[in-house]
C-alpha cells in the first residue's frame, strides 16, 4: 500500500489499484520478445524509486519514469550465488531476504545485515524491523540495535508467563508480527493460541510475553456437533462419531450475551486422565447450578466438572458404564445423550455393543439427584446397541430414545411417575415402521426426534422426517408414521415423499411451529407447520452455509435467531419466527422509527400465537394484513402493490383468533 493506491504483485506482473475509485490503473512488467509477462514476487517503494523483485532477479525503476514500459526497468546485482525471497523498505535503505540463511542490505551496495536460518518473512514498521523465527522473533530498532525478547526473564523474576511445551509449540507457529511503538507492545499470531503479546519491563530491558492470549470473539474450535439452549445461553460440545470416534479436539463452550467462552481447560483435563480429551458429544448443565456440567464423550465415558476443573470422570469401573470392547475397557465407554430431567436427576445413554450384546448393560442410567447415586433400571427391550443417541422428554412425560443406527430403533418409556419402581413402567421397542398407506419403510438409521407445538413427534431417518400424529396409545396399538406428500403439480395426481431421499439428522421447531431439518448431505431446509410447502432450502452454493452436512439446529428463544452447526462450522440465521407471548403487553415495533434508505424488515414482536394482524394509515386505509410467525410480524414498509408507503405514523393493530384481546402499536416511516 502507497497512500491510495494497492500494489498486487502476480503472475502477470504488478497491478496498481486505486483503491478509492476501485479500478486497475496501470500494470507494470517485463516484456520482452521472448516473454510477453514476468511473474512478480515482491513489489516496494524507497523514496522515488520502485524495487520489483521476480525469479531472475531484483529490478529497479523511478517514479518519475513510465514504468508501464519495460525499458525503465533496470537490473540491480544481488549477493553472487544467491537468491532473494522477499524485499523490504525500511528508512533510506534496502532489505533482502535469503531463505535458510538471513538479510542483507543494500545502501547502494549490498551486505550482510543479520544471518540467521531460521527466519521465514520480514516486515518494516515505521523505522523498526521484524523478523518471525521459529522461535522468538526478531526486532530491529531504528539503530538498527536487536531489542532483546524473552519466553520469561532467566531468574523468573519478571516471567509473566510459565515457559512450557505449549509456549514452545505457540512461538513455532507464529505467522505475522506488529509493533505498538506508543505502548512498547509486541504482537504476534499463534495459530490457534489466537495473538501473544509481548510486554517491555525496563528492569529486565526486555519484552516478555504475556500469558494473557489475545483471541477473537468466536468459538474455541471449529466443531460444532450439538447445540443447545439453556435459557438464553447456548452450549456447544465439539466432538463427533459414527461407528467408531472421530477424534475431534473436545470442547464445552457457551455463548451469551453475543460472547464466546470455554468452560473448560482442555490440557488440564489431559494432564488429569492420561487421555486425549476429544469428542464430547452433548453437554448437560444443572438446572441448580449452572456451574455444573456433564459433559459425554464417544471413549472416555462422562465427565463432570464444576467450576470449570473436572471434578471426576465416570468411567470403566467407577460407574455402571461398560465398554464397547473390553480389551481396552477405559478407551471405549461410548456416552451419549445425557441430558436433565424436570426433577434434576441426570438422564445417559451407554452404548456397549458388541461387547455386551448378548448381556446387555441396560444402555439407560440415571444419576439421582436426591441420593447422588446411579439408577440403572435395565429395561430388556432396551436393545443393545452401537449407537444410542439422544433422550428426548415429551410434554405428557414419556420418555423417547432413539438408536441410530445397527440395530436402530425407538424405545419408549413410561415411568408412571415412579422413577425407582419399575414395576409400572411400561415400555415398547419399535424396530419396524409402517406408513399411513400400509407400507413397511426401510429404514435404517434413526438419527433424530423432536416434539412440534401441537405434541406431534417428527422423526429423522434415512427416508426422510417421519410423523407421529398420536403416541398415547403407543402402548396398546401398532404405531403409524406418517409421511407428507409433496404433489408433483405436473397434471398427474403422481406425489413425492417429503425429504424422501434425504438422511434427516436433526431437527428444531421454530415459535411458528416451522419445521428446521439438517441433513447429512442436502444442506438445512425450513419447512412450513405441516412440512407440504418448502419455504427455504439454504446449501454452500446459495447460501453462507459451510457445508451440506448439518450436525446440529438450535434456536434462541428469545430471539428467534436459529444456529446451525455444520461439518464446515458454526452460522446463524436472523429468522423471522419467535416464540409466541402470552399476551399482548410487551408489544412493540422495530426499527422504529424507521430511518431514510432502510429497506430491510420492520418487525413487529411480543405477539401472541397466529395474531391477526393490520396495518393502517392514521385515515384508516389497509396498508397490508396477515399473520404473525409465532411471536412475531414483519413488514416490508410497503403497501399491497409492492409501492413504499409515504412518511408519516402507521397503526398496527393485533388480536387474537377470537377477536377478545388485542393491541395497537404505531411505526413511523420517514422516507
Amino acid at each position: 500500500m502507497d497512500g491510495r493506491y494497492a500494489y498486487l504483485c502476480t503472475g502477470v506482473g504488478v497491478l496498481i489499484i486505486d483503491i478509492h475509485k476501485q479500478e486497475i490503473l496501470e500494470t507494470y512488467n517485463l516484456r520482452s520478445a521472448t516473454v510477453n509477462y514476468t511473474a512478480v514476487l515482491d513489489f516496494v517503494r524507497l523514496g522515488e524509486e520502485y524495487y520489483m523483485l521476480t525469479q531472475q532477479g531484483i529490478y529497479r525503476g523511478k517514479a518519475s519514469d513510465n514504468l508501464s514500459d519495460s525499458k525503465n526497468w533496470t537490473a540491480l546485482n544481488f549477493m553472487p550465488g544467491k537468491t532473494a525471497t522477499q524485499l523490504v523498505s525500511r528508512k533510506d535503505s534496502l532489505y533482502a531476504l535469503v531463505a535458510a540463511e538471513g538479510i542483507y542490505r543494500y545502501d547502494g551496495a549490498w551486505e550482510i545485515f543479520y544471518l540467521s536460518d531460521g527466519i521465514q518473512e520480514m516486515s518494516a514498521q515505521g523505522d523498526y524491523l521484524l523478523a518471525l523465527t521459529m522461535g522468538l522473533p526478531l526486532v530491529f530498532a531504528p539503530d538498527n540495535s536487536l531489542l532483546s525478547l524473552h519466553d520469561s526473564d532467566v531468574s523468573g523474576e519478571y516471567s509473566l508467563y510459565e515457559y512450557d511445551a505449549q509456549m514452545q509449540a505457540s512461538l513455532k507457529r507464529m505467522y505475522g508480527i506488529a509493533l505498538d511503538i506508543k505502548t512498547q507492545r509486541i504482537y504476534t499470531t499463534a495459530g490457534r493460541e489466537g495473538l501473544l503479546e509481548w510486554c517491555y519491563y525496563p528492569e529486565a530491558e526486555a519484552y516478555i510475553v504475556s500469558n494473557s492470549k489475545i483471541l477473537p470473539n468466536g468459538p474455541g474450535v471449529d466443531t460444532a456437533w450439538n447445540l443447545h439452549f439453556r435459557n438464553n445461553d447456548m452450549y456447544v460440545s465439539s466432538g463427533g462419531r459414527w461407528g467408531d470416534r472421530y477424534r475431534f479436539t473436545g470442547d464445552l463452550m457457551r455463548f451469551r450475551d453475543n460472547s464466546w467462552s470455554s468452560l473448560i481447560n482442555r490440557d488440564s483435563i489431559e494432564a488429569r486422565t492420561g487421555y486425549p480429551f476429544t469428542d464430547i458429544l452433548n453437554i448437560a448443565v444443572d438446572p441448580a447450578d449452572e456451574g455444573h456440567i456433564f459433559a459425554s464423550s464417544w471413549g472416555e465415558g462422562l465427565y463432570e466438572f464444576r467450576g470449570g476443573k473436572l471434578d471426576s470422570l465416570h468411567t470403566y469401573g467407577n460407574s455402571p458404564f461398560l465398554p464397547a470392547w473390553a480389551g481396552l475397557p477405559y478407551r471405549y465407554i461410548r456416552v451419549d445423550g445425557a441430558v436433565y430431567d424436570a426433577q434434576g436427576n441426570l438422564w445417559v445413554l451407554n452404548s456397549a455393543y458388541p461387547a455386551y450384546q448378548e448381556t446387555g448393560s441396560g444402555g439407560l442410567h440415571v444419576l439421582l439427584r436426591e441420593s447422588g447415586e446411579w439408577f440403572s433400571p435395565r429395561y430388556t427391550n432396551l436393545k443393545p446397541s452401537p449407537t444410542l443417541n439422544n433422550i428426548l422428554f415429551t410434554q405428557n412425560n414419556m420418555v423417547w430414545i432413539n438408536s441410530e443406527r445397527e440395530g436402530s430403533g425407538i424405545f419408549v418409556l413410561d415411568y408412571n411417575g415412579s422413577l425407582e419402581d419399575t414395576s409400572d413402567d411400561r415400555t415398547r421397542w419399535i424396530s419396524s415402521f409402517t406408513d399411513q398407506d400400509g407400507i413397511n419403510l426401510n429404514v435404517f438409521t434413526v438419527h433424530f426426534i423432536v416434539e412440534d407445538l401441537n405434541n406431534r413427534l417428527w422423526i429423522g431417518t434415512n427416508t426422510g422426517p417421519l410423523i407421529l400424529s398420536s403416541y398415547r396409545d403407543i402402548f396398546d396399538q401398532t404405531p403409524v408414521f406418517y409421511r407428507v406428500k409433496i404433489p408433483r403439480d405436473d397434471g398427474t395426481n403422481e406425489a413425492d415423499y417429503l425429504l424422501g431421499n434425504s438422511r434427516v439428522y436433526c431437527m428444531a421447531v421454530d415459535g411458528a411451529n416451522r419445521k428446521w431439518m439438517g441433513t447429512r448431505s442436502d444442506g438445512l431446509y425450513l419447512l412450513s407447520a405441516d412440512g407440504t410447502e418448502t419455504i427455504h432450502h439454504f446449501t454452500e452454493e446459495n447460501s453462507p452455509l459451510p457445508s451440506d452436512e448439518v450436525w446440529s439446529v438450535a434456536i434462541h428463544p428469545q430471539s428467534g435467531e436459529v444456529f446451525v452447526g455444520t461439518a464446515g462450522g458454526l452460522v446463524s440465521y436472523r429468522s423471522d419466527a419467535l416464540p409466541a407471548a402470552p399476551d399482548y403487553s410487551e408489544v412493540y415495533a422495530f426499527p422504529n422509527p424507521v430511518h431514510p434508505g432502510y429497506r430491510g424488515k420492520i418487525t413487529v414482536k411480543g405477539l401472541t400465537e397466529n395474531s391477526q394482524v393490520r396495518i393502517t394509515d392514521l385515515s384508516g386505509n389497509l396498508i397490508v394484513s396477515g399473520y404473525s410467525l409465532g411471536g412475531q410480524f414483519g413488514w416490508d414498509g410497503n403497501n399491497v402493490r409492492g409501492q413504499r408507503v409515504a412518511s408519516g405514523v402507521y397503526l398496527v393493530f393485533a388480536a387474537d383468533n377470537q377477536g377478545e384481546k388485542g393491541v395497537v402499536c404505531k411505526i413511523v416511516i420517514v422516507n
